[in-house]
């Protein structure tokens, strides 16, 4: 599993009878109540020219995309002590038990520049300074005051709130989807944010208000969208156990997406050189650029184990065919399961080395980083020929104690050249991070290490 953040192009809070933004403030407050019903809403676009790109790369295969997932951090997200509470005003209390709705722009606006954060009534056009609740560039008009318009604008989809202090965390893949895969789409320029319509139409003694970081927080708690990749490479070339299905991958070095590349058929030989099996075009998983995948069964009432077999893919690059082979050996599928405790694995006896990284390194944004991972066994006691589970996690402390993720515990990658996977720092914020290497067997799991590494900002060479 990859994952891949997009951050906001844009940003700015909207105030009722208001004529100013706060696009660049550091934070959003989305408000509603006060006995003249005034209202605030926070609208957002987000950049997916870096997504775009890695698709159009052939980086991500975009079958393999699983989810797109909205993510903003609720400025108590940590703070149970101020649910509920009145907020930095007397006038303002942190609203509990509520929907928040993310609806559809369907009109291209412009930022702005204020920063102020203004509740007052300010009715004087000559000091617009868009966007605002009336106006989405000077001059211009939004064709609804305050963007959304019930029963009229889409909304995408909603959350509720039980506490007031949850972070914003919904799936918007559908949403995402059309505007990354359908180019004639140009039906929307951004998403806003909104207590639901029902609220909106309250009156109440206090506003009632929710904040979050924005794009200008300066902080790991910038608001982003993720993007969850299924790309996790298991090759079995090495752990081909008889009645299993198993992935045999090929890797194709120094391809460019402009290359024509097809993967005709890969035929498969037994040990004795009889062709036993063809595998078509239509059988072929293309998983990413330069690596391809076939799942592959051999029954053991038929072959032994203990032999070698091989496996030939017809391709065909740029209008010239080749044959590439590879080896693979056949291994009892009994050695995967536990016969008795002596048979089990004990993570304490092995070692790991990681290469790609160093301990306090410091890391441009923008340079990607391979990392490998070697394992030793330190005694010889161990079983063969059973793969690994190694996972990695990504994450920033908060506070000194905190830990919040970044990449949550996630698959290695097992390839043909080991344990690896890869870290992107185009989407890192410039931070302090901790990579944790964990090895699993069942239930039980070992940190075997912790890396502390520092993103530091493009500017600074």
């Amino acid at each position: 599993m990859s994952i891949v953040r997009s951050f906001f192009s844009k940003n700015t809070s909207i105030v009722s009878t208001n004529y100013f933004n706060s696009s660049h403030n550091p934070v959003t407050e989305i408000s509603y109540g006060t006995l003249e019903q005034q209202l605030s809403r926070f609208l957002f676009d987000i950049d997916l020219g870096y997504l775009r790109q890695l698709i159009d790369s052939g980086v991500i295969n975009p079958e393999n995309i699983d989810r797109h997932y909205l993510r903003m951090y609720n400025t108590v997200g940590n703070g149970r002590k101020y649910v509920g509470r009145t907020s930095y005003s007397d006038d303002i209390e942190r609203a509990v038990s509520f929907n928040l709705d993310i609806f559809n722009i369907g009109e291209d606006w412009d930022e702005g520049n204020d920063y102020d954060f203004r509740y007052d009534v300010m009715l004087d056009e000559l000091k617009s300074k868009p966007s605002n609740w009336y106006y989405k560039r000077t001059n211009e008009e939004w064709d609804v005051h305050g963007v959304y318009n019930s029963g009229v604008t889409n909304i995408i989809t909603s959350q509720r709130f039980d506490q007031g202090n949850e972070n914003i965390y919904l799936d918007i893949t559908e949403y995402i989807n059309q505007r990354l895969f359908n180019s004639g789409n140009t039906d929307s320029f951004g998403l806003g944010v909104k207590f639901s319509s029902e609220l909106e139409s309250l009156q109440t003694e206090r506003r009632q208000a929710v904040a979050f970081h924005t794009k200008y927080t300066n902080t790991i708690f910038e608001p982003h969208l993720e993007t969850v990749i299924n790309d996790l490479i298991t090759d079995d070339r090495y752990y081909f156990y008889l009645d299993k299905e198993n992935s045999l991958y090929l890797y194709l070095n120094n391809v460019d997406i402009s290359d024509s590349i097809i993967v005709n058929h890969v035929d498969i030989y037994d040990y004795n050189n009889n062709l036993i099996n063809t595998i078509t075009n239509d059988d072929v998983f293309f998983v990413k650029k330069g690596v391809y995948k076939i799942k592959y069964k051999v029954d053991s009432l038929v072959y032994p184990d203990s032999v070698m077999f091989y496996d030939v893919w017809n391709i065909t690059i740029n209008n010239k065919t080749i044959e590439i082979r590879n080896d693979f050996y056949l291994i009892d599928n009994a050695i995967q399961y536990s016969i008795n405790n002596t048979d089990q694995i004990n993570l304490d006896n092995y070692h790991i080395s990681i290469f790609g990284i160093s301990e306090r390194e410091r890391i441009k944004r923008g340079i990607d980083r391979k990392i490998k991972i070697n394992v030793r066994e330190c005694y010889a006691n161990q079983s063969k020929h059973i793969p690994l589970d190694i996972k990695y996690r990504l994450y920033v402390l908060v506070g000194g104690s905190y830990e919040l993720d970044i990449i949550p515990l996630s698959k290695v990658d097992r390839t043909n050249m080991g344990y690896e996977f890869n870290i992107s720092t185009s989407w890192l914020i410039p931070q302090d991070y901790k990579l944790q290497i964990v090895l699993s067997d069942g239930s039980y799991s070992s940190v075997k290490q912790d890396i502390s590494f520092t993103i530091i900002s493009d500017d600074i060479f």
